[in-house]
């Protein structure tokens, strides 16, 4: 959280132009999407990643900063022991890539009119590109939870 402020303080002091961005983006897990059973206090951490994320996105812009989250579900790394990586397989579990992890991360640096957005991290088998754009962070027009958005927005916008 911190350091997160830190670096709005100092992007803010960055300056502008054609060729140069301010963009924040934040290391989540698809933990912080589903209900993963045992792990309450780790997807409690990731969804608060999500939620400084959604909270970030609608006023950071105000100051040209762009804020996004990668979300990468299981990536094999040496914290896991072959045992681990076993017993997640026999489970289902699928890998991603650390390579495909990066790409959602230059897909996100790379193209300026990204904003506000989740990128999650799959197996190649779930997704042909690696990653895919969550699109769980936005509610439809017309919806009761839309309209409760737009009145926290009017509540607590700066602008």
């Amino acid at each position: 959280m911190f350091t997160t402020k830190l670096a709005i303080y100092y992007f803010r002091r960055q300056p502008l132009g054609s060729t140069r961005d301010r963009c924040l983006i934040l290391i989540g897990s698809i933990a912080g999407y589903l209900g993963i059973p045992s792990s309450a206090t780790y997807s409690m951490s990731k969804f608060g990643v999500r939620a400084l994320m959604l909270s970030l996105r609608r006023n950071a812009w105000v100051d040209s900063i762009r804020v996004n989250l990668v979300a990468p579900g299981y990536v094999i790394t040496p914290a896991y022991t072959k045992e681990i990586i076993a017993f997640f397989k026999s489970k289902g579990v699928k890998f991603a890539s650390e390579d495909d992890a990066c790409k959602a991360v230059l897909r996100i640096a790379s193209d300026t009119a990204v904003n506000g957005r989740s990128l999650a991290v799959v197996s190649k088998e779930d997704c042909a590109e690696g990653y895919f754009d969550l699109a769980q962070d936005d509610f439809s027009e017309g919806s009761k939870l839309h309209g409760m958005q737009d009145v926290a927005l009017n509540v607590g916008s700066r602008t």
